[in-house]
């Protein structure tokens, strides 16, 4: 099972550009650190804003992500590409942990049908060859 987090960050004023090039520069990190699994990022320039898609093996190992940013002083160099600084520039929304089971369920309901129906296919296709190499004879 994996966590969501989805994070929307709010250029400040001029500062588009600059937060996407700060994003080229940082997520290698975060791709790179213990835990994560992924990072898909959503440009909106006409709303000035970047989203986040952040997959990570446990809620823990993103905390422990987010702890190493502020130690190292990404937080606050971020806080001041965005609207309102951190605090106003960023909102953080975490989802229960992922679960298959029922794409899974649906998944195995939808491959019985779609067996029968090739073996059903096959069945009718088979039929018309046969007809057909008669039909030719």
């Amino acid at each position: 099972m994996t966590a969501l987090v989805v994070k929307n960050f709010k250029a400040a004023e001029g500062k588009f550009e600059a937060l996407g090039d700060y994003f080229k520069l940082v997520l290698g990190d975060t791709r790179s650190f213990d835990g994560c699994i992924k990072v898909d990022v959503y440009a909106d320039e006409s709303a000035a804003t970047f989203t986040l898609v952040e997959e990570w093996e446990t809620f823990s190992a993103h905390d422990n992500y987010v702890s190493w940013r502020t130690d190292q002083g990404d937080v606050d160099e971020t806080g001041a590409l965005l609207d309102g600084g951190i605090d106003n520039g960023l909102t953080v929304f975490e989802w229960g942990t992922k679960t298959d089971h029922f794409y899974n369920q649906r998944k195995s309901s939808l491959d019985s049908r779609l067996v029968k129906l090739i073996d059903s296919l096959l069945e009718k296709d088979c039929a018309n060859e046969s007809f057909n190499a008669s039909a030719n004879e």
